[in-house]
């Protein structure tokens, strides 16, 4: 997937943001309990690692991921705000206006390795605010508790965890216009660090060529990471099983994607007994997501040089 195209919305949006976070972090510098900016400085890092993940520039990405990491748990109260935070944190900014102005130049990241300020932001982590040798865990201190994720079924020949009860109809109506409707299972390699960053590569590769109805697990769930290395979407396409199998395996990070028609005996329409003379109907109630595939296979829509927002599943 060429996203050359989008560099210039990146950096343009990358420095917007950069801009809101420096002057942010000097209001945090003088009211450290002020959760606003410290949520405010989350959500700009969460945006930045989610279009730099999309793009691929890797050392924007761990850093941005380490800081919400570190941000996370002093939201949570989990870690108070030091002043080694606070100077952490515009060490971080330095790093990523060095790449963002890097790749403005060159088109290419920094030759800064941002590395060390990542295992910095570790070591915060770890110690609770400082920087130093791990404090001792307490012998009465509580569990963590981790976060619930959902794993979708990942052996080839599982079962799909998808519902198809709901859609029936927009499943019938696309079959009726020769569309192909497909159960997609993808599994991230176990080296992805950008979860949601690559979910999305996926989707917005595959809404180049279809619709996407819905997907295991939600969304929502996809976006914050809720999952552990696969998920599953229903697909409406004018593609087959195989192509849409290698447009998938053709982004990076992805171990495996497994590709299976939708049978029409699984699909449930509702009002089975009138769905005949409604037909037009149901047609109409689902054109929104047929309307695109049907348009797709007599003419290509024309490209617009036009700026747009880079969109992020992050």
């Amino acid at each position: 997937m060429d996203m050359s195209q989008y560099l210039e919305i990146f950096i343009d949006e990358s420095k917007e943001h950069l801009q809101h976070m420096n002057t942010i972090l000097l209001d945090l510098e003088n009211n450290t309990e002020d959760l606003n900016l410290l949520n405010e400085i989350f959500r700009i890092a969460h945006t930045i690692k989610g279009m730099a993940g999309t793009m691929g520039f890797t050392q924007v990405a761990n850093v941005t991921h380490e800081m919400e990491n570190v941000l996370h748990k002093v939201r949570n109260g989990e870690i108070p705000v030091t002043t080694v935070i606070v100077d952490v944190l515009f060490e971080c900014f330095d790093m990523l206006e060095d790449h963002i102005n890097s790749l403005e130049n060159t088109g290419q990241e920094s030759s800064t390795d941002a590395s060390p300020l990542v295992k910095k932001l570790q070591e915060i982590l770890i110690n609770k605010g400082t920087l130093g040798a791990p404090a001792e865990k307490s012998e009465t201190s509580a569990p963590e508790v981790e976060e619930t994720r959902i794993e979708a079924v990942t052996s080839e020949s599982g079962d799909f965890n998808l519902n198809l009860s709901d859609i029936g109809d927009v499943l019938k109506a696309a079959m009726a216009q020769a569309l192909h409707p497909l159960k997609i299972r993808v599994t991230l390699d176990d080296s992805c660090m950008l979860k949601a960053a690559r979910s999305f590569i996926v989707f917005n590769t595959l809404e180049q060529s279809g619709e996407i109805v819905k997907s295991f697990p939600s969304a929502e769930d996809i976006e914050d990471e809720k999952f552990e290395k696969s998920f599953e979407i229903l697909y409406i396409t004018n593609m087959d099983v195989e192509n849409t199998k290698h447009e998938v395996l053709n982004i990076s990070e992805i171990s495996d994607v497994h590709v299976e028609e939708v049978d029409s005996d699984e699909i449930i329409v509702s009002d089975v007994a009138t769905i005949e003379p409604e037909v037009e109907v149901e047609v109409e109630e689902v054109e929104e997501v047929v309307e695109k595939q049907v348009a797709t296979t007599s003419e290509k829509p024309a490209s617009k040089k036009t700026k747009q927002k880079i969109n992020c599943w992050c």
